[in-house]
């Protein structure tokens, strides 16, 4: 496999001279495993901050499996120094509340599960937390070593310098006077991009690293004396958000959108928030008559929603890639919410549970009555998401009905095998 690096977009801003803005990023083409052959200039950087390893200490889930199956994407991992011992403090302080609560409680079924998780091993011991979190730095620089990845060393910082970001507040530092950590952690990417050129960097703190969706003005500005005209930079908030943009073309790239999609949302877009926006329009070419949903009475016609109340269920399942860019999905959507409905005359008395009536309308007309009515509503969507306007461009929606005879016969099954039984 050849590693190369083609840009996909570039954007520009301009400042006392003309630069290239963070958002630019390389496009990977990537194969079977290879080791990389190119000069360092002209290697991919991943590097994950604290935040990120916590989410997984020892590494076994489906991101991390998927990275080292494919050969991070063409990428170095790189894990600065700082964020490895403060991974290592997180794990042993968890450890030592684990372990206090064992004493305390004893060995349940819950905190053993825990236990084997936390220490990666399949029955509890007697090993310390700090022997755990020393054989934990010593897995990660193993599993570095392994997959070529490197360790960051602190940065070389003058005490003023911190001092000074501190004093005006200058982000990774907050309202707060808090960063330290994290401060030296950028300076640790600062150095990186001197050197490599093409960066990613992951973070789930967004507090402190971005404004919105966007990395934060105050990292843009530090970005600007190391940019070169060359320069390839993106900050992603979690690695499947790397993922799903770097292997858009592949099947990896859909489950990872999906995973972000159903978590901390893909490049600012959050699809609860889509789904809110634009519940009306997905609405509108549906007829709900006739649709058999368990707290939807029989006899209320043309029901309609008119507000939504809330969003009570996503799931999103069946994503597969279109092709470069895109994916398509399935969504599976409950929501309460409040539907307007015809009630023949003033019949609805004894077709609507009065818990459920939110207002009437006795002068509607000589035949109909309209009744708020607050009801559950599921329903499918298949949406197709792209991956460079970080937007959902298509979507076509149904109705799911619940299937209340199914229920009855299950219920008459149940009845039967009892009086079977005696």
């Amino acid at each position: 496999m050849k590693n190369r690096c083609s840009v996909l977009h570039i954007k520009f801003i301009k400042t006392e001279k003309t630069v290239l803005k963070y958002r630019c990023f390389c496009r990977i083409s990537v194969g079977h495993q290879t080791h990389m052959t190119a000069t360092k200039e002209e290697t991919c950087i991943l590097i994950v901050d604290a935040n990120i390893l916590v989410q997984d200490f020892w590494l076994e889930g489906f991101v991390w499996g998927y990275l080292v199956k494919r050969n991070f994407l063409s990428h170095k991992l790189a894990v600065p120094r700082i964020a490895l011992e403060e991974a290592a403090a997180n794990i042993e302080r968890r450890a030592r509340d684990l372990l206090q609560r064992m004493s305390q409680a004893g060995v349940t079924t819950r905190l053993e599960s825990q236990y084997q998780l936390l220490f990666n091993r399949k029955k509890v011991g007697k090993e310390s937390p700090a022997k755990l979190g020393k054989r934990y730095k010593d897995h990660m620089l193993a599993f570095l070593k392994t997959h070529g990845g490197i360790i960051v060393e602190p940065p070389d910082v003058p005490l003023s310098l911190l001092l000074q970001r501190s004093i005006e507040r200058r982000k990774p530092f907050n309202s707060g006077d808090k960063g330290f950590l994290d401060t030296l952690i950028w300076l640790n990417t600062l150095d990186v991009v001197k050197d490599y050129k093409r960066v990613s960097f992951v973070s789930s703190n967004t507090a402190d690293y971005a404004q919105g969706d966007n990395l934060h003005p105050d990292l843009e500005q530090d970005l600007i004396p190391v940019l070169p005209k060359h320069l390839h930079f993106r900050y992603f908030k979690n690695l499947n958000e790397f993922i799903a943009f770097i292997d858009r073309d592949g099947e990896a790239g859909a489950e990872a959108l999906r995973n972000a999609l159903m978590s901390d949302g893909y490049s600012g877009f959050k699809l609860d928030s889509w789904i809110r926006e634009n519940i009306d329009d997905l609405l509108s070419q549906n007829d709900l008559d006739g649709i058999e949903w368990t707290a939807l009475p029989y006899w209320a016609e043309d029901p309609r929603l008119i507000e939504l109340e809330d969003l009570v269920g996503i799931e999103i399942h069946n994503e597969r890639a279109l092709g470069i860019d895109r994916v398509e999905l399935l969504c599976d959507l409950a929501l309460v919410g409040i539907f307007q409905c015809s009630i023949l005359f003033s019949s609805w008395k004894n077709i609507i549970h009065p818990c459920q009536v939110q207002w009437i309308d006795d002068e509607s007309s000589d035949m109909w009555t309209e009744v708020g009515v607050r009801s559950v509503g599921t329903f499918l969507i298949r949406i197709v998401f792209d991956l460079n306007l970080a937007t959902i461009v298509e979507h076509d929606v149904v109705p799911i009905a619940h299937n209340v005879n199914e229920a009855i016969a299950s219920l008459e099954e149940i009845r039967y095998e009892a009086e079977e039984n005696g």
